[in-house]
């Protein structure tokens, strides 16, 4: 997603190196090469779209009635072919993601007791009028 990789039509082939000491690699513990796909003497392309929603997911426990809305899609495609004939060849792809991804919370508000100063365990006080205007902006509890 942040556009640091190779799209998964991108990639011809790739090769995971361990044990890399040599001075070819930095000396870092792992290496992963990949090669990009490119274009032939006959066009060709393809294209896929991967889809995901909240439709079939189970509700859980803090979910009201029904899960939060979930859609993921992700799609893209690839074209290649040539230019000059068994000299020059293009190839390109394209590969975008768009999710929307709701959330449930389990959030603590203060109930009808509490917004008239009654506490369990706690003499009951008065409420300054302030304070009653801002438990004003929260809404009562629900019921699950």
């Amino acid at each position: 997603m942040l556009g640091t990789s190779l799209g998964i039509e991108a990639i011809g082939e790739f090769q995971t190196l361990t044990n890399t000491d040599s001075a070819q690699y930095g000396g870092n513990g792992a290496v992963v090469n990949a090669v990009t796909r490119s274009g032939t003497n006959s066009f060709h392309g393809s294209a896929y779209d991967f889809l995901c929603n909240s439709a079939l997911d189970a509700r859980r426990f803090i979910d009201p009635k029904s899960p939060p809305p979930f859609r993921k899609n992700q799609s893209g495609g690839s074209f290649g072919g040539p230019i000059k004939r068994d000299r020059m060849f293009f190839f390109m792809n394209y590969e975008g993601i768009r999710q929307l991804l709701g959330e449930s919370a389990l959030l603590q508000v203060p109930d009808a007791d509490a917004r008239k100063g009654i506490l369990p365990g706690v003499v009951p006080i008065n409420i300054p009028p302030a304070v009653q205007a801002v438990l004003a902006l929260y809404p009562l509890p629900m019921e699950i």
